[in-house]
């Protein structure tokens, strides 16, 4: 039981400390995806220390390292999907903005619905910027005087998004 509690208690700090770094303006400034990581992976890194510090105090003398090991993997992996499944899709999800419109407004056109989501969502909201700067900082695109370039890189991963794409029978997406 004590090794459970504990898992769970580590678990819980984590994920509030993981929460907590994102109302700093540690790594502020960076694509939020990447920011995400990197908080994660700070947050990782105190877990550990801290975990380590309890396992050699006379109250964490039931730990084994594989269960400092567990927790950290418990924390990662759970944290890492949810925060790829809401934040980030909550960033940049075209539905999500859809949504998001229609509950202010209750109804629209689709006409209207489109023009709103073209004036907000890409223009007033910088849309293919950010997502051009973040593809520049993953190496993926290139700008050679105002003229967006696709590198080598990004090919190899339009043809990994292809293979993915197909095995999971996403449709006509990427061709």
């Amino acid at each position: 039981m004590k090794v459970i509690g504990f898992y769970i208690l580590s678990f819980a700090s984590a994920t509030a400390l993981f929460i907590f770094l994102f109302h700093s303006p540690l790594l502020e400034g960076n694509i939020f995806f990447y920011r995400g990581v990197g908080l994660l992976a700070i947050t990782s890194l105190v877990a550990v220390v801290l975990m380590l510090i309890f396992k050699k105090s006379q109250w964490g003398n039931f730990l084994a390292y594989k269960d400092i090991l567990i927790s950290l993997i418990i924390f990662s992996n759970l944290n890492m999907t949810f925060f790829t499944l809401v934040p980030v899709t909550v960033e940049r999800s075209v539905s999500v903005w859809i949504l998001r419109f229609l509950n202010r407004q209750e109804s629209a056109d689709r006409n209207v619905l489109t023009e709103k989501f073209i004036e907000e969502y890409v223009y007033k909201n910088n849309a293919m910027q950010k997502r051009i700067d973040e593809q520049e900082a993953s190496g993926n695109l290139v700008t050679v005087e105002d003229e967006v370039k696709i590198t080598d890189q990004g090919k190899a991963l339009v043809q990994l998004y292809v293979r993915v794409a197909k095995v999971f029978n996403v449709g006509e997406v990427l061709k």
